[in-house]
């Protein structure tokens, strides 16, 4: 089984022809016969034949380039002629002159104009959307072509078609050429008479010829994308189609040997995942991702369907996952189209990659036909990453939008070398926050950071902090203005007294600059050297999903942190067992929990770092130290919604299962199941580290190799309901040793 030549043996070497079919062939939707109304059922592009549709496909024709339905000349077929003339045989009925000037004028790229008009003259009824993901012509484009055919256009509702051109015929009817488009394709009328219907021809598909017998693949894979949540556009998303992510599937699957292999999709709204675990079991699959709903349906997916699939929440700003660095054999990610997010998702996939010789990254990438200065600024940000660039697929992805791109993007098939891993420590250094294409966090936008609003100091250039490596700022940021920024506020000493002993994220220089500080990413890719008991963190536009990580990798008694916005919710419910918050404006504050006394009679408030796996004086949190410090929790008018919680708690929270989840919590850059192993031992006394193990396998299967802080949400949620289940599972489930 391998990837299909981009010209099979068999095609006709004339790509302007058209087919010529006799009265034998049937439509469903043949050219005079119009749907009875515009909800009719029509034949999408790339779709199975309807009922009662014929294929004029034969035996050893070539793949078609799309649907992958065989297509190709067959034996004993008549001459076909070319498509000026079978679009102007009737004058009335053909694109007219005005198209096919303007298809002249396209020189050498008239071929995607050709492509459009035999579609909208092969007797599909069409939508915008539709011809414009046929064609992989951007949307723009198409409209274009439509304005200079619009009074020829047959139209019902909003689907449109031109009218075939009947061509006489003398003797009796020819025998069907076959259809060179996607979908359903035939003719209809009497004998003598045929009607010509002109076929696209673009280069196969490397894949196609595999998809007929995948069909039942990617319908599955056409409900899953169906039912998935609905894409963010402010992360980029724009679901690819079923039939896409399968044939990424069999690409691997053809191009390199997948027993044993290690997947990583870098992102994945588009769920390539489910489909290469569901094509070849084989492979192992770790999904990173930002949007905490689409790993929560993945995993939720491969639970059901047992397939080998992981989920991790990752900002990849901020970093790779640690369980994921250094992971994978291959690579695939289909990042925002920006330069920005296409090479920091690339550098990424590169992080990942454990076999430095030879792994490979599969890109998906997409760019107007009208715009190549674009996509020269992404290929040359993929050649500053020491990239080869062993194939590119045109048009290989099609979507379900995307239509300023033509609903489709090339596929790039990339071959790091020993060059590309300092060309990628050095991009993630210089991260911006700025990398999508709409929404705030574009690269047009000019939103300022929570620490440098209102600043006359831009603060120092960080990783995933929103300004650039020299200290200027970034793309998505503006750091000149006056004095009183938020962040200044949130740090100050003059009202409660907090002074913080550590500054994380983007200061103003001149805010505290004898303090020590502290990268988002240095923060959250390893712990703090000392044991600070205040820590300040700001927080930049559109890293505001990291919050709950932030927190949880803070060691600290009370945090402050700074936002740009007020925030809509507080995730509570993710940290409740650790934290008590407080919204204040765009200030949070999080006064850090008593830790849990164990039933056993031992106080979880010993200060004792190493046993309690937290912060010294854990205990103390909660009273009034001073007023200098964390101020009176217990104090109504400061703290009336964490009482509440704090009332409210879930029992499950507390004594032993409460002592356990606060150590793997107050742990949260350790190994989940390392660190709840030892627990589970301290408090049961009746486990080795074997069966200790083996009891967190079969309670939290998801619990291994993973830290707290790339742990998905759902996964966190999940984590004290299943730390009780370990109290009670039996020592059986592992054997002593």
């Amino acid at each position: 089984m391998e990837p299909s030549d981009p010209v099979p043996s068999g095609d006709s070497a004339d790509l302007t022809t058209a087919a010529t079919e006799g009265s034998s062939g049937v439509s469903e939707n043949a050219p005079d016969s119009a749907p009875d109304s515009a909800s009719d059922s029509v034949s999408a592009p790339g779709s199975a034949p309807l009922p009662g549709s014929v294929s004029a496909a034969g035996p050893g024709s070539a793949p078609d380039p799309v649907s992958g339905t065989a297509s190709g000349t067959a034996s004993g077929t008549a001459p076909v002629p070319v498509l000026a003339s079978a679009l102007a045989a009737d004058a009335s009925a053909g694109p007219g002159e005005e198209a096919m000037a303007l298809v002249a004028r396209a020189g050498i790229d008239g071929r995607r104009l050709r492509n459009a008009l035999v579609a909208l003259a092969d007797g599909r009824w069409w939508t915008l959307a539709d011809l414009v993901r046929e064609t992989a012509t951007s949307r723009r484009t198409i409209e274009e072509l439509l304005r200079e055919v619009d009074g020829r256009l047959e139209r019902s509702g909003a689907r449109f078609r031109l009218p075939a051109a009947p061509a006489p015929c003398s003797g009796p009817a020819v025998p069907a050429s076959p259809p060179r488009t996607t979908g359903t394709s035939g003719t209809s009328g009497t004998q003598g008479t045929v009607r010509t219907r002109p076929a696209a021809v673009t280069p196969a598909d490397p894949v196609a010829h595999l998809l007929p017998g995948h069909g039942d693949l990617v319908a599955l894979m056409d409900e899953l994308i169906a039912k998935a949540p609905r894409g963010r556009h402010t992360l980029d998303h724009v679901a690819a189609t079923g039939e896409t992510v399968v044939r990424r599937a069999l690409l691997l699957d053809t191009r390199f040997w997948l027993d044993g292999a290690r997947l990583l999709c870098v992102g994945d709204h588009d769920l390539t995942s489910l489909a290469t675990a569901l094509l070849h079991p084989g492979v192992e699959v770790t999904v990173a991702d930002i949007d905490e709903r689409i790993l929560a349906y993945i995993a939720d997916q491969a639970d059901r369907l047992d397939l080998a699939v992981r989920t991790r929440w990752a900002d990849l700003r901020l970093g790779l996952p640690a369980s994921a660095h250094a992971w994978a054999d291959l690579a695939i990610t289909d990042p925002p189209y920006t330069p920005e997010g296409v090479s920091l998702f690339v550098a990424r996939a590169a992080e990942g990659l454990r076999d430095r010789e030879r792994g490979r990254i599969l890109l998906a990438y997409g760019a107007s036909e009208r715009t190549p200065a674009l996509a020269l600024k992404v290929q040359q940000a993929l050649s500053g990453l020491n990239l080869v660039s062993e194939a590119i697929y045109p048009d290989f992805n099609r979507y379900l939008g995307a239509e300023a791109i033509g609903s489709a993007a090339d596929l790039y098939v990339l071959r790091p070398t020993t060059k590309t891993w300092p060309a990628a420590a050095a991009r993630v250094e210089a991260a911006v926050t700025a990398i999508y294409t709409r929404g705030p966090q574009s690269v047009e936008s000019t939103g300022p950071s929570p620490s440098t609003a209102g600043s006359s100091t831009t603060g120092p250039g960080t990783a995933g902090s929103g300004t650039t490596g020299s200290g200027t700022t970034g793309s998505g940021t503006a750091g000149s203005g006056t004095t009183g920024s938020p962040a200044r506020d949130s740090v100050g000493t003059s009202d409660d007294g907090f002074t913080p002993e550590v500054l994380v994220g983007d200061w103003p220089r001149d805010v505290l600059p004898r303090l020590p500080r502290a990268r988002l990413t240095t923060w959250l890719a390893k712990p703090y050297a000392s044991d600070p008991t205040r820590v300040a963190i700001s927080v930049p536009a559109g890293l505001e999903a990291a919050l709950p990580r932030l927190l949880l990798a803070t060691r600290a008694r009370e945090v402050r942190v700074t936002l740009a916005s007020a925030p809509r919710d507080l995730p509570a419910d993710l940290l409740s067992p650790v934290y008590h918050l407080t919204a204040e404006g765009t200030g949070l504050r999080a006064v850090r929990a008593p830790l849990p006394a164990r039933e056993t009679g031992k106080s979880g408030s010993t200060g004792d770092a190493a046993e309690a796996g937290t912060v010294r004086n854990a205990g103390d949190v909660g009273n009034a130290r001073n007023a200098g410090d964390a101020g009176d929790v217990g104090n109504p008018a400061d703290t009336a919604d964490t009482a509440d919680t704090a009332d409210t708690a879930d029992a499950g929270n507390r004594g032993d299962a409460g002592w356990i989840l606060r150590r793997i919590l107050d742990n949260a850059h350790g190994k989940l199941a390392n660190t709840w192993r030892e627990a589970l031992i301290g408090v049961r006394g009746d486990l080795t580290k074997k069966q200790a193990r083996a009891v967190v396998a079969a309670v939290a299967p998801w619990a291994a190799d993973v830290t707290v802080l790339e742990l998905p949400a759902h996964r966190l949620l999940e984590l004290p309901a299943a730390v009780r289940d370990s109290l009670s599972s039996p020592a059986a489930a592992g054997s002593p040793g």
